[in-house]
């Protein structure tokens, strides 16, 4: 059973792998009682760890809806990483977004084709606001760092919520939902499958009958679960 720091532990992502990844030892890190933006801190945080979970992100600050950045986040997974590194970390998920990469208007989602379904990671990827930004500015450090010898996924969530439930009436949400059983199910797969080439990123939605992001990916995981098209909760 390896041991797993996971930062961040009380936001809703957080949650959710607390409570469901059962094949790990846990450690949680977390505001205020853990200041990551001191590397010091970040140093002692990782130490003994064997994976890394970075999803501590001052999201009050710098949110896809508050068009701000927050240097703090980027502060706080440049010290994570750096932390990780040195303690020999072997391997460091990093929660990103599926804002990292523009996806389609709420209207154009019903028109899904093999083409729009592509795999969008291996395009240069435009972000669709500051915060988006940021994640994929956190995703070019994990690259820098797997260039060291740090493992490194970085997966792009869709939308987790409290309620484990497809939004009724917001098409675009719908389309990145993410279940709870999924989240926790990329995740695992990210914490152990094998990388081809040190490092990866992951889009992860649910396979939503609206969804317009492709979820190919090298860990060998698929989701289970979908919202469809209309209001209903699941397929």
């Amino acid at each position: 059973m390896s041991i797993v720091l996971i930062t961040g532990a009380r936001g809703i992502i957080g949650s959710v792998l607390v409570d469901r990844l059962r094949n790990h030892e846990l450690r949680c890190a977390d505001l205020p009682d853990v200041d990551l933006r001191d590397p010091r801190v970040a140093a002692e945080a990782v130490e003994g760890c064997e994976r890394v979970v970075h999803l501590a992100w001052d999201t009050k600050a710098e949110g896809v809806q508050s068009e701000a950045l927050c240097l703090d986040n980027v502060q706080m997974t440049f010290n994570m990483l750096s932390a990780s590194l040195a303690a020999g970390v072997r391997r460091f998920v990093f929660a990103s977004s599926v804002h990292a990469h523009t996806f389609a208007p709420a209207e154009a989602l019903v028109e899904l084709s093999g083409g729009l379904l592509g795999n969008e990671t291996e395009r240069a990827p435009v972000p669709d606001s500051p915060y988006g930004a940021s994640k994929l500015f956190g995703e070019a450090l994990c690259r820098w760092a797997a260039a060291h010898g740090l493992e490194t996924v970085a997966i792009r969530f869709g939308g987790v919520n409290p309620l484990d439930k497809p939004p009724a009436d917001d098409v675009a949400e719908r389309s990145v939902w993410l279940s709870h059983r999924d989240c926790a199910g990329v995740v695992a797969a990210a914490l152990e499958a094998k990388l081809d080439r040190g490092s990866a990123t992951v889009t992860a939605v649910s396979n939503n009958a609206l969804r317009r992001h492709s979820w190919e990916n090298g860990l060998g995981w698929a989701p289970r679960d979908g919202a469809p098209a209309g209001t209903g909760e699941l397929e």
